[in-house]
């Protein structure tokens, strides 16, 4: 395990944001497929005393195959009083290298991008696709507030700071998307696909579902190009929100 050294910071900072990492993505994949905190404990102790022997993380014994979590990330309603949606949705957001970490003391609600009350006066075709990942964000409160059941048009003016307290959202996702026309069914399919595919092969990569030499040689060389996202605060942005569950301020439709 990664130890102090006499100053008290973190002797190897990158090996302790491994270990972040793999714990934090292991969590997410395991309360998706096996959902129930009981089920972690088995797992958890097991790494844990692996970890006091200097042994990094491996879960060697609790991967879980591709298809289960593929199937189980198809199948799960990622509805606001979720436990798992806020999570997802901090490890998407910082999913991006160059998405800067919030501040502490951030407040974040979950925004439906096609709001509810939209969908309420012009349905979607598939009925899921407001409560998908591909039509979620963490946004600021005080955006959230004055934004969540307005158009796109409109919400597009509170994302970029051009309403309300003028006051933009520190979430790159979303001032890239306000350059569209208009945000519809099809572009919550792609970005719920996207979404999908890169947790899927982040936890391929975290040689979650096999120990593939391929996967091994991957994740060195995604760790070497982007040290911002393998970082330590990233990791512990996103274990914080496992942990807090929906205590980091309410979520609105």
């Amino acid at each position: 395990m990664t130890r102090e050294n006499d100053s008290g910071t973190i002797a190897d900072a990158p090996a302790f944001a491994r270990f972040l990492h793999r714990l934090a993505m292991f969590i997410l994949m395991r309360q998706l497929a096996y959902p129930g905190l009981g089920l972690l404990k088995n797992p958890l102790y097991t790494e844990m005393t692996a970890l006091a022997k200097d042994r990094e993380l491996a879960f060697a014994n609790h991967r879980i195959p591709r298809g289960i979590v593929a199937s189980a990330f198809d199948n799960f309603v990622f509805a606001n009083v979720r436990l798992l949606t806020r999570p997802f949705l901090a490890w998407w957001l910082l999913h991006d290298p160059k998405q800067p970490l919030p501040p502490d003391a951030t407040r974040f609600q979950i925004e439906h991008i096609y709001s509810v009350h939209r969908n309420k006066l012009h349905p979607l075709a598939n009925a899921a696709a407001i409560e998908s990942l591909g039509n979620k964000t963490l946004l600021e409160y005080n955006i959230n507030i004055p934004a969540s059941s307005h158009a796109f048009a409109d919400k597009k003016k509170y994302y970029l700071g051009q309403t309300g307290k003028g006051t933009k959202t520190s979430v790159r996702e979303l001032l890239e998307l306000a350059n569209l026309p208009d945000w519809t069914e099809e572009n919550i399919g792609k970005r719920n696909a996207l979404i999908r595919t890169a947790f899927l092969d982040e936890l391929n990569s975290l040689l979650l579902f096999s120990l593939s030499l391929l996967a091994l040689v991957w994740y060195g060389m995604m760790a070497s190009a982007f040290p911002l996202l393998f970082n330590s605060s990233n990791m512990v942005f996103i274990l914080s929100s496992l942990i807090n569950g929906e205590s980091h301020g309410s979520t609105r439709a």
